[in-house]
C-alpha cells in the first residue's frame, strides 16, 4: 500500500473518532500507517495538522452541498427541508468525521481555531438566512433566529451519534422523516 496524506488522514480520523484527539498520539498514527514518527512527517507537519484537515474537508462539503443544494429553490420552506436533508446525510455518510469536527475542534488554536469558526459562521448564515426569509413571508413562526437554527442544527447533527447503518431506517428515510420534523418545528400555524 502507497501512503499518501490522504490515507493517513483517513487513519487519524479513525483514531480520533475512537481515542480522541489528545488521547491518539503521532506515534499511534504512524503505527498504524507502519510507518516510523519520523517518517510520517515527510507527509504531514503535524496532529494538529491533521485534525485541521479532517476538520476543513467535512466543513468544506457541508458548506458546498449546502449551497449547491439551495441553487434552484426559492421557498423558504423547500429550502429548509433541503437544508435538513443534507444536514442529516451528510452526518449519517459521514459518521466519523461529524463526531470528530464535533467533538474535537475545541483542541485547535490560534488561526486554525479562528479559520473554523469562520466557516462553521459561514454554513449557519445560510440556515439563518433561510429562516429569516421564512418568517420575513409568514411561512415561519419562531422568536428567535437563532435559537431555532441552533435546535434545528442540534436535532439534524445528532444522527451522527445514533445512526447505524443497515438499521431500522437508511440515512435517506431518517432524513426525509427529519424535514417533516424540522419543517413543523418552525411552520406558521396561520
Amino acid at each position: 500500500m502507497e501512503i499518501t496524506e490522504d490515507i493517513i488522514i483517513k487513519v487519524a480520523l479513525r483514531l480520533f473518532s475512537k481515542k480522541g484527539y489528545a488521547a491518539t498520539s503521532i506515534r499511534d498514527i504512524a503505527s498504524e500507517t507502519n510507518l516510523t514518527s519520523s517518517a510520517l512527517y515527510y507527509y504531514v507537519e503535524s496532529k494538529k495538522h491533521l485534525l485541521l484537515k479532517i476538520i476543513e474537508k467535512g466543513l468544506n462539503k457541508l458548506i458546498m452541498d449546502a449551497k449547491n443544494g439551495l441553487i434552484h429553490l426559492r421557498d423558504p420552506k423547500d429550502q429548509l427541508k433541503e437544508l435538513i436533508r443534507i444536514h442529516v446525510i451528510n452526518h449519517g455518510q459521514e459518521q466519523l468525521a461529524a463526531l470528530v469536527i464535533d467533538t474535537e475542534y475545541r483542541s485547535l488554536d490560534g488561526e486554525d481555531r479562528q479559520k473554523i469558526r469562520d466557516m462553521r459562521r459561514e454554513y449557519e448564515e445560510i440556515w439563518l438566512e433561510v429562516l429569516r426569509q421564512g418568517k420575513n413571508e409568514g411561512v415561519f413562526t419562531y422568536e428567535d433566529v437563532r435559537l431555532a437554527t441552533y435546535a434545528l442544527m442540534e436535532m439534524c447533527t445528532g444522527v451522527a451519534h445514533w445512526y447505524v447503518e443497515g438499521g431500522r431506517f437508511t440515512i435517506e428515510e431518517i432524513a426525509n422523516q427529519y424535514k417533516e420534523l424540522g419543517y413543523r418545528m418552525v411552520a406558521s400555524l396561520k
